[in-house]
């Protein structure tokens, strides 16, 4: 996700592209029934998406408005940097809430999970 953000596209039109894709994935896992009686995993990779919905309405589109201004100062650079620093903190917190619902739902479904790179 850091890369995203080393320069930014002043083009908005991949934020509503993105943003539109994770809404319908939202709608697609908000249809799946819980799993035996289980819907842990479910709701944080539900919530997972939420989290990157807000980022595209919000601190991305701040994002970009920040780095396609034409006056663009100093400020604006420790602001963004700032901003990028609390999207990947939060981005952490959310990844290792899923991962661990994930851990949680495989054993307690008799699940293996298996890495794959």
């Amino acid at each position: 996700m850091a890369a995203f953000y080393a320069w930014p596209n002043p083009d908005k039109d991949h934020l509503e592209i993105l943003e539109n894709y994770l809404i319908d994935a939202r709608e697609r896992l908000t249809g799946f029934p819980d799993y035996k009686g289980d819907s842990d995993f479910l709701h944080e990779a539900i919530n997972t998406l939420d989290f990157y919905m807000r980022l595209c309405r919000e601190q991305n589109r701040s994002l970009v408005n920040l780095s396609s201004d034409q006056l663009y100062t100093i400020e604006d650079s420790l602001l963004i940097r700032r901003i990028i620093a609390s999207i990947l903190v939060e981005e952490n917190r959310n990844n290792s809430r899923l991962l661990e619902q994930q851990k949680q739902f495989a054993i307690k479904h008799g699940m293996v999970l298996v890495r794959t790179d």
